[in-house]
């Protein structure tokens, strides 16, 4: 009795101490922390201000950089204009080799003349052949038809000269009159041009790692930029080049002697909750009964969650009922089963008493729990139990019966998507036979020398009806295909050029000036041939019908795989039609887009195919006011689950890979 007697006095003791003597100690170090963060905010504040100024003289330095560029190029425009204006192509292009002599041990790498159709008609290299044979000659015919047609000078990103990475500046041509004559591009080395006296490496970078991105968010100079460092950005004029400075830390907030005091005040906390929970333990002993209750009930919500039927609830609640509360008997009535009145837990005796607790759910009740008890009365404190287990049960079934009716309705929605997909392909399928033979028929008339010129013309207006309709027929047929999973492809190691010009070659011929491909030389594409002619087809004819000449396709290389590119210079698409343009039978909702004609089947199949290749098709703005639509449809060098007949084909193929740096197209 006597050492009880003295634990529960240390016991007391500790109660009346432990709360004030924490609440002292964390006021103390709230205080502390407080004096602390005020006399550091200062240090932060000044730090900041110190890399922000930083920031502002690195950009103003690569803008003067840049800006100096562009004056040379305006004097060199402004002496050599009779040559741009009209003159003599040989006479411009002796101009600018003795101009790359000249500049032959500078920065300089080479010096392009670029019409506003972007034909290249000078350039001039201290070694000629080596822009064409870096493959940058289509990345800046492009970027000098841009700058022709803003008729603003302009900067590029980043592109890889070989191993070296260069910069392009360019100027536009304008004669008097304001027409556009083209625009004069001089490319220049990274390291050696003045860029790199701005954006230090080596030792220096210790001291100043500053970074040069271009618009594209990619290193020009500088050492690479970690993912999680706060760093401070600021824009190069008006370039798109963003010169990014890492924040430099304001020091060390605290002393070093505060970290062994907290830890002994954390220590001492520690203590003071280590006698606190022995305290509550012995509480949680002498409350073991409602430990039980919740413990019981915990188990039958568990197991009434994952009961199989309405019926196997209702048994385990009145199981459960009996064990929460020490019931003799009880039992559980549904609602449905209204004749059902034997015990289900327990059993009855004479004299028991009865109590009801109702089951119900959201919208009308479920049934009700019965039990029995004949030795004495429930408590207040049984019957809430008692209660929530019947709440707990209630829930669980109401959540039983809505299942069941979801199965239910979900089965037969998946009955009638298969009915449809059936029908869909179907009717496709049985429509292609009539369709051919009316084809045939229309040609057979067609040869006939003896026909009117009015009836020519009707037949020759069925054909193309008919034709249309083919089309859309089996674009039905292989959207079925699709959505069924029996589209088989035939993956081969191919080249893009060869592709390219088998989908395109003849319309790009029969339309010039309205359609441009190009592909990066020597780039091996791994697709199945006929479905890749049938997606480009689809890509360039909804630029035709949505958008606007001149339509360029491209064939680039990209990290892992190849990125194939359709632009147009049409209206563009709005950010809210994006994300429905490759559903089916989607037309747009602009005035120009319900206009052109379709069945909205095209992009929705090119995106289907695209992702049976293993790849991801994306669209975007080819200008910043958000005209011009640009898709960009990547394909991976492994299309995955190839069949061994692919494998072969890629095997073939394997002396066509080339190990080629990613190039930047400059849009």
């Amino acid at each position: 009795m006597t050492n009880t007697s003295s634990r529960e006095r240390v016991a007391l003791l500790t109660d009346r101490v432990s709360a004030p003597v924490i609440t002292v100690l964390l006021l103390v170090g709230a205080i502390y922390i407080a004096l602390a963060w005020a006399s550091a905010r200062d240090a932060g504040a000044t730090a900041q201000r110190k890399d922000e100024r930083r920031a502002e003289r690195n950009a103003d330095s690569v803008n003067t950089v840049i800006a100096r560029r562009s004056a040379d190029l305006s004097a060199w425009i402004d002496e050599h204009r009779p040559e741009l204006d009209g003159g003599d192509p040989a006479m411009l292009q002796r101009t600018l080799s003795e101009r790359a002599e000249t500049e032959g041990t500078t920065s300089v790498v080479a010096w392009l003349v670029v019409r506003p159709d972007g034909q290249v008609v000078a350039v001039g290299e201290q070694y000629p052949g080596r822009v064409a044979g870096a493959g940058l000659t289509d990345d800046l015919r492009v970027f000098g038809r841009q700058v022709s047609s803003r008729q603003r000078n302009a900067v590029s990103d980043r592109l890889m000269f070989g191993d070296s990475a260069v910069w392009a500046v360019g100027n536009p041509i304008i004669r008097a009159d304001g027409r556009s004559l083209g625009a004069i591009i001089s490319v220049l080395y990274v390291e050696r041009s003045a860029l790199g006296a701005f954006i230090p490496s080596g030792a220096a970078a210790a001291i100043d790692s500053t970074t040069l991105l271009d618009a594209r968010g990619r290193t020009v100079a500088g050492p690479p930029l970690p993912a999680d460092e706060d760093v401070v950005r600021r824009p190069v004029g008006t370039s798109g080049w963003t010169v990014v400075v890492p924040r430099q830390g304001s020091g060390q907030l605290l002393p070093t002697w505060t970290f062994p005091a907290f830890a002994v005040l954390l220590l001492f906390l520690a203590l003071l909750h280590a006698v606190g929970e022995a305290r509550r333990r012995r509480l949680m002993r002498d409350g073991a009964e409602r430990v039980r209750h919740v413990r019981t009930l915990y188990d039958l919500a568990s197991r009434v969650l994952h009961a199989r039927t309405v019926h196997d609830q209702a048994e385990l609640l009145a199981g459960y009922a009996v064990e929460l509360t020490r019931l003799d008997g009880a039992r559980v009535r549904l609602a449905a089963d209204r004749d059902a009145n034997g015990l289900v837990a327990g059993s009855a005796v004479a004299g028991q008493r009865e109590y009801r607790v109702a089951l119900t759910g959201p919208r009308q009740p479920i049934g009700e729990l019965i039990a029995y008890r004949r030795s004495r009365a429930l408590s207040e404190e049984e019957r809430s139990v008692m209660q929530t287990a019947a709440t707990l049960a209630g829930a669980a079934m109401h959540t039983m019966v809505s299942l069941e009716n979801e199965r239910a309705a979900a089965h037969e929605l998946q009955r009638l998507d298969e009915l449809r997909s059936n029908l869909l392909a179907t009717v496709a399928h049985e429509l292609r036979s009539p369709l051919t033979a009316v084809k045939g028929v229309l040609g057979l008339l067609s040869m006939q020398d003896d026909l009117a010129e009015r009836t020519r013309g009707y037949v020759d207006v069925a054909t193309e009806r008919t034709d249309r309709l083919v089309e859309l027929i089996q674009d039905l047929f292989d959207c079925s295909l699709l959505e069924t999973g029996q589209l088989d492809i035939r993956p081969q190691r191919l080249l893009a050029s060869d592709l390219l010009e088998s989908a395109l070659g003849a319309q790009a011929a029969a339309h010039p000036g309205e359609l441009e491909l190009s592909a990066t030389p020597n780039l091996s594409i791994t697709v199945d041939p006929v479905r890749f002619d049938q997606l480009v087809n689809n890509l360039v004819t909804n630029a035709y019908r949505h958008g606007a000449p001149p339509i360029e396709v491209a064939v680039r290389p990209a990290l892992d795989g190849v990125n194939v590119i359709v632009m147009d210079e049409g209206p563009g698409i709005p950010e809210a039609d994006r994300e429905h343009i490759f559903g089916k039978f989607w037309q747009g909702s602009t005035g120009h887009a319900r206009q052109a004609q379709g069945a909205g089947l095209g992009l929705s199949l090119v995106e289907g195919l695209v992702r049976l290749h293993g790849g991801r098709i994306e669209i975007d703005s080819v200008h910043a006011n958000g005209t011009g639509a640009r898709f960009i449809a990547f394909f991976p060098d492994v299309v995955p689950d190839l069949e061994p007949s692919a494998v072969r084909s890629r095997v073939m193929h394997a002396g066509d890979d080339v190990e080629l740096d990613p190039l930047t197209r400059i849009i």
